[in-house]
């Protein structure tokens, strides 16, 4: 007796295994939980064996549990078959083999079955062939593309489908549908409650395919069996409305689409398009066909229409962008005003009497909407152009008036820095208080050399830092500070940077 025990896995563990129709070979008290790995030898009762047919085997403690699942299976023997014909010498099956077995004439097994399964109880069924009532046969098999024929009268047929059963010795013939044929013999036989192996109906073959109007079928045979597809090409010019093919059916070939010219003619017109190039008697499917949009339209997609199997799809997209009647402005005048203004094009206003203009003297169509219009009214308290700044500009275009409570933004120019309120504010004809544009420091190669230093962490010829932001210098290799070190930390104000020194 040998325990054979190997520590590969540590981890998960098997509990004492409880094996059915069978036992351990011995207690083995104090191996339990088992780890991964570990096997333990064990034996089955009588009439069953392990699954390697030994007469004793090993239990393996696996990740997943127990292995084998099943330790011990049913080993069944066939030796004797009553009523029918014994093996010539013994045969021996494992749970879940099947044997087939030959009973005699007027026997079979059990629910007319022709073989064994070994089971865990045993032989299922028992090997016992046991005689066959002469009972009759239910309803007979259909076959694709048959019907049945029947000799007998009205009532017979009744009653027999009443009792869905046909008595032992009845044959039935089979005719088939219009163009098939049958296969083999077409009669069945009630025997023993089954009936025998029905026939088919096999398709007619078709002969060579028919002749297409504008098309050419594309066959290299003379004969082609039921179900058989040929395709066939329309001619240039002409196309099908549905699938290019047809199939044999029965002898005969089914109906072919037809080949129908699939040139578009007849060119639509649109109101707000014109066609770009001549236009042509027909056009081929796929060809496609410009337009360009009228005045007041503008493209908006395609401009093309496609001709698609003597269809014409599509249509030029062409949106109206004009504008009519600019916004009318209370105490102004429109000069040189028009019906219909396009995309892009101005409408200018005049005040009359001593009314002031405020805004825009212009409104702009754009894309059929006109611009935000100007006011005409009287100025109390208004404000001439803002006040210009060095380095700097307003962000918005320069008017002549703004009435009170307008604002204005102020922008600088590039590396310049703005302080104080970027908006300025009308009040009482006078502008509130402007912002300032710091200047830049520009910090060059040449500087740097005559005062033998370079920039700390930069490696760029030139480089621009805004008022109040610290550039950090280092003395050039091979010389050293003459100025203080905090020097070297030096700040950018409004323009102007103390360089250190170094020699």
């Amino acid at each position: 007796k040998t325990l054979f025990l190997l520590f590969l896995f540590q981890g998960k563990h098997c509990n004492y295994p409880v094996i059915r129709h069978g036992q351990l070979y011995q207690s083995y008290s104090g191996y339990f939980p088992a780890r991964v790995n570990q096997q333990f030898l064990y034996n089955c009762d009588q009439y069953f064996v392990p699954p390697s047919l030994y007469s004793s085997d090993y239990l393996t403690c696996t990740a997943e549990g127990w292995f084998p699942e099943e330790p011990c299976l049913r080993e069944c023997i066939f030796n004797n078959l009553e009523n029918g014909y014994t093996p010539s010498s013994e045969r021996k099956a494992v749970q879940g083999e099947t044997v087939r077995v030959r009973c005699y004439h007027g026997y079979s097994l059990q629910n007319n079955q022709n073989t064994m399964t070994c089971t865990e109880s045993g032989w299922s069924p028992p090997p016992r062939c046991i005689r066959v009532k002469n009972t009759g046969c239910s309803q007979p098999p259909q076959i694709d593309h048959g019907t049945i024929n029947s000799s007998s009268s009205a009532e017979e047929r009744r009653e027999i489908h009443e009792q869905r059963l046909y008595a032992h010795g009845t044959k039935l013939s089979y005719t088939c549908e219009e163009g098939f044929k049958i296969s083999e013999n077409n009669v069945i036989i009630c025997h023993m409650g089954k009936w025998s192996s029905p026939p088919q109906c096999i398709g007619i073959p078709c002969g060579i395919p028919p002749y297409i109007l504008n098309g050419v079928v594309s066959h290299n045979k003379d004969s082609y069996q039921y179900g058989e597809e040929v395709t066939y090409k329309c001619d240039e010019g002409f196309g099908t409305d549905g699938p290019a093919s047809i199939r044999c059916l029965g002898g005969e070939w089914s109906c072919s689409q037809d080949c129908i010219s699939t040139n578009c003619v007849n060119l639509p017109t649109f109101e707000d398009a014109v066609l770009i190039d001549r236009e042509k008697d027909f056009y081929r499917s796929g060809e496609q066909v410009a337009f360009k949009c009228l005045s007041y339209y503008q493209l908006d997609g395609p401009n093309t229409i496609q001709c698609i199997k003597s269809k014409w799809i599509g249509r030029p997209a062409c949106r109206d962008v004009s504008c009519v009647n600019p916004p009318q402005v209370e105490n102004a005048i429109i000069h040189n005003q028009k019906s219909r203004y396009q995309s892009g094009e101005r409408a200018r206003y005049e005040c009359i009497g001593n009314y002031d203009l405020f805004g825009e003297i212009e409104v702009i169509c754009l894309n059929g909407i006109w611009t935000e219009p100007p006011q005409c009214k009287v100025s109390q308290g208004k404000c001439g152009p803002p006040p210009p700044i060095d380095n700097g500009d307003i962000t918005s275009l320069l008017q002549s008036v703004y009435p009170p409570g307008s604002i204005v933004e102020y922008q600088c120019q590039a590396y310049y820095e703005l302080r104080g309120n970027r908006n300025v504010v009308c009040r009482n004809g006078e502008w509130s208080e402007p912002p300032k544009c710091l200047e830049a420091c520009l910090i060059s190669e040449e500087t740097m050399r005559k005062h033998h230093i370079q920039l700390r962490w930069k490696h760029d010829k030139k480089i621009y830092s805004k008022t109040e932001d610290t550039i950090e210098f280092m003395c050039q290799y091979g010389y050293r500070q003459l100025t203080p070190k905090h020097t070297f930390r030096a700040t950018c104000r409004e323009g102007k940077v103390v360089y250190p020194q170094c020699g």
